[in-house]
This record gives C-alpha cells, sequence and structure tokens, in this order.
C-alpha cells in the first residue's frame, strides 16, 4: 500500500525523489527512497526500511544505501522527460547488491495538474549474503519532466 504524506513539503532546493518498494520471494521486504537535490547531491534526509520474514522492521539512512541509475534511460515522446529504467542498489549491512529493470518502459503518468512521473511494475535481481535474490517491486520517480514540478502547485 503506497500513502503520500509529503508532496507539498518538498523544500525549495529539492527537484524530484526516486521511491522504490520490493517483495523479494523469500518472504523479506525493502523499501528505499532519495530525495534528489537540484544541483544533483542526495538529500540526507533520504530514508528506508527492511522487514525480515518474521516482519521484523529495520531503518535506513541516507547513508546506508545507494540507490544508482545504471543506464538504459527512457525519454518520453510527451514530456521529453528522461528517466533511468535502470538501477542498482546497495545496503551493504545487509551484504546486498541489487539489480532494479523494468518488464514495461512506458509507465509515465502525464498529469494536466501537478507533476507528471514515472511510476510502474520493476524487477529485481541480486543478492544477499551471497545468496540469490529476486524480486518484484514498484518504482516512482518525480521531477524528470520538469525539475522541481514533484511539488503540486498551492
Amino acid at each position: 500500500m503506497d500513502h503520500e504524506f509529503f508532496t507539498g513539503a518538498m523544500a525549495a532546493d529539492e527537484t524530484g525523489w526516486d521511491w522504490l518498494s520490493v517483495q523479494f520471494e523469500d518472504g523479506t521486504e525493502l523499501m528505499l527512497y532519495r530525495l534528489r537535490h537540484r544541483d544533483g547531491s542526495i538529500d540526507p534526509y533520504s530514508s528506508g526500511s527492511f522487514v525480515d520474514v518474521q516482519g521484523k522492521g529495520q531503518s535506513f539512512a541516507a547513508k546506508d544505501f545507494v540507490m544508482t541509475p545504471a543506464g538504459d534511460n527512457w525519454t518520453s515522446a510527451q514530456t521529453k522527460a528522461n528517466y533511468p529504467l535502470r538501477w542498482h542498489i546497495s545496503v551493504p549491512n545487509l551484504g546486498m547488491e541489487l539489480d532494479v529493470t523494468t518488464p514495461l518502459r512506458e509507465q509515465e503518468l502525464v498529469a494536466s495538474y501537478g507533476p507528471s512521473y514515472w511510476e510502474g511494475a520493476v524487477d529485481i535481481t541480486g543478492q544477499r549474503a551471497d545468496k540469490p535474490l529476486k524480486g518484484v517491486g514498484y518504482l516512482e520517480m518525480t521531477g524528470y519532466a520538469k525539475p522541481g514540478d514533484a511539488v503540486i502547485p498551492q
């Protein structure tokens, strides 16, 4: 379930965010988001969480993970936004290295009011503690169509 609590509260120097939620085949779950600054840096308030098979959650600070675009961009014909559709995720304290791809490239939602953004299904492959790991999830990327348009006008 996705419920957004803060769209209107982005700082003036933020341009958008990249949010990922994953359910792994082994029954664990991962959620990460990174807030992007206009200068390309990542906001230190970026965060995440991991839920183990017993349902115990563990929170992460921005310093605990790296979420990096890894090529294979898609450019929207309508908004001209250039979205990174392949990502590499590293969560060192979990021994986790993941690659994120999408089975469907064109998942942009073009808004007549507010921001246009890419959000849709993703596939995840990788490893945790040197064991293979697969999953499915959901990725949302805002601020690519028009930097700074992730904030809904008031």
